[in-house]
Order: structure tokens, then C-alpha cells, then sequence
């Protein structure tokens, strides 16, 4: 019964999300999106869903937005856990291969970037990881 629950509970997630999508008009006039990807499960997660909302749309001809969108992988690899960060952006590569996305991946040393702007970790790796997406556009 919980395996079957979860299965109705996300085949009700794609729905839920395109209409949210629509509803705030988040796309409108758009002709792609940038989906930052980590590597972790949220980020995959995201683009899992949008790559899904995508391909459903085309199917049925469907003039939702998600379908006039083409998607593209930003991954900025951070360099603050040396080879985990960079096995992070070749999963990220591979995963945008197999998805047949393009990917734009930056690297830039965040903890040199950080003390050299007087800010913090996160708040310098947010403003890159930003600034990374908005180059593509």
C-alpha cells in the first residue's frame, strides 16, 4: 500500500508542478532554462521533473510552456572537496550526456574567492553559481 501511495503521490507531482509553472507564468516568453545541478539528489531531482515535463508536453503537442523550453545544465564545481567536487561535475556531464543536454560548467576556487571579497563561503559560491547561469543566458 505505502509503495503504491508514493507512486500516486508523484505521478501527481509532474501535474502539480506544471501547474504551478503555468499558473505564476514562470516561463512565459522564455526559450530555455537553466537548471543549476549540483550533483546532489535535489538538483537531479529538478531536472528530472523538467526534463520529464518537457518530453510529456512534446508528446501530446501540448502549447504548455514547459514544451517551448529548452533546457540547459549549469554546474559550477566549487573546488572545496578536491576530487569529489570534480567527480560532482564529471556526474554532471555524464548525466547531461545521457539526457542529451547541453552543459556549461565553471570552476573557480570559492574559498580564495571568498576571503579575497571579504564574504563568506556560501554567500560568494551562491553569487558565482548565479552569475555562471546568468553568462549562459
Amino acid at each position: 500500500m505505502r509503495c503504491r501511495a508514493n507512486l500516486l503521490s508523484s505521478a501527481n507531482s509532474n501535474e502539480k508542478v506544471r501547474w504551478f509553472i503555468n499558473e505564476h507564468s514562470m516561463l512565459e516568453g522564455a526559450t530555455g532554462v537553466v537548471v543549476a545541478v549540483s550533483g546532489g539528489p535535489d538538483s537531479v531531482s529538478l531536472l528530472d521533473l523538467l526534463a520529464r515535463l518537457t518530453r510529456e508536453d512534446e508528446v501530446r503537442g501540448s502549447e504548455q510552456a514547459a514544451s517551448k523550453c529548452r533546457l540547459h545544465i549549469a554546474h559550477l564545481d566549487h573546488m572545496l572537496r578536491g576530487r569529489e567536487s570534480e567527480n560532482d561535475a564529471r556526474f554532471v556531464r555524464a548525466l547531461a550526456d545521457k539526457m542529451g543536454l547541453e552543459i556549461t560548467i565553471g570552476a573557480i576556487d570559492i574559498r580564495a574567492a571568498a576571503k579575497a571579497a571579504g564574504r563568506g563561503i556560501e554567500e560568494t559560491a551562491r553569487e558565482e553559481a548565479i552569475r555562471l547561469s546568468i553568462e549562459r543566458r
